[in-house]
């Protein structure tokens, strides 16, 4: 059996040794936007700017390196795209829920 595997920009790994990047997955749903109100909409952005930093900030914390991160959420007009555009702000990927 080979104990060797080509990694990323063809060097070599050796199986043993090789660990699959962790991946940290945050699910998220609300209220739509009329539901939600403008004044609260622009209230949130900071408390989800915060949150989403400590949630980076202890999953880094966790693991040897650092974690994937990715926001799942349906991107209903309202919270879920308040959340999904400071995601993409910290560098999170989407995963996007298709009814």
């Amino acid at each position: 059996m080979n104990d060797r595997a080509l990694g990323h920009e063809g060097e070599t790994l050796r199986s043993s040794s090789w660990m699959p990047r962790a991946s940290l997955r945050v699910g998220v749903t609300g209220h739509r936007l009329e539901r939600l109100g403008a004044g609260n909409a622009v209230a949130l952005a900071p408390a989800i700017h915060d949150v989403l930093a400590a949630v980076a900030r202890a999953a880094r914390g966790s693991f040897p390196d650092a974690p994937s991160f990715r926001l799942v959420t349906a991107l209903a007009d309202g919270a879920d795209s308040i959340v999904a555009d400071r995601a993409i702000a910290h560098g999170w990927a989407l995963d996007v829920v298709l009814p």
